[in-house]
């Protein structure tokens, strides 16, 4: 797609096609949502969370952010947008499970390692949200035995889910949903190049590939 023609022919596809033929989920759904689930995944435009898990209207509560970053909570003044999604999912919808889900070939990563944070030039508000996850490239910069560009920004990606999910536990709110086992954080990492998916059952935990 390259200019609002294109969404407007997108969007009567999708009318005649997609919405005429759910068109009793769709009258279902506007009486409000239910959703289960919420996924916090990249803005990246080649990784959308619900043609990956090929999930149906009203099925996931979806937050984007860039590289699926959540800051800690006692950073949420700076950041309501997050902060408060994170909560109307948690005690509004009140959501069972919440995935964060990086990528490969992110270019929040890369910027990342890269230090845009540190030389930000005209930009103002991507470098500062990242920098608050500059502990993850000072520790792999600082990492000798890892030289190869790629597994560098694979590692990186990975560790900015780890670090978003001990974020997420940072919330009061979420620490009271987890101890009560109402509330369950995982993690996952989407291969764009091959379609694999890892998925990570704890913070300090292992990347564990689902095979099909």
């Amino acid at each position: 797609m390259n200019n609002i023609k294109d969404l407007i022919r997108g969007y009567e596809n999708f009318f005649n096609e997609n919405y005429q033929k759910q068109i009793d989920l769709y009258t279902e759904l506007a009486k409000g949502q239910s959703p289960k689930i919420m996924v916090i995944s990249c803005c990246d435009s080649r990784v959308d969370p619900v043609t990956v898990f090929n999930a149906s209207p009203g099925d996931l509560f979806v937050l984007r952010t860039i590289a699926s970053m959540v800051p800690e909570y006692n950073s949420t003044k700076e950041c309501l947008g997050v902060a408060s999604a994170v909560e109307f999912a948690v005690r509004v919808l009140n959501v069972n499970s919440i995935l964060v889900v990086g990528h490969s070939n992110c270019g929040g990563a890369r910027a990342l390692l890269d230090g845009v944070h540190n030389d930000p030039g005209e930009n103002v508000f991507f470098p500062k949200w990242i920098s608050s996850f500059e502990s993850i490239s000072n520790e792999l910069l600082q990492n000798t035995e890892v030289v190869e560009p790629e597994l560098k920004n694979n590692l990186c990606e990975q560790a900015i889910v780890k670090l978003s999910m001990k974020n997420l536990c940072s919330f009061p709110f979420i620490q009271e949903r987890i101890r009560d086992a109402s509330l369950s954080i995982y993690g996952a990492h989407f291969n764009i190049n091959n379609g694999q998916l890892l998925i990570l059952k704890e913070p300090d935990g292992k990347f564990e590939l689902i095979t099909i």
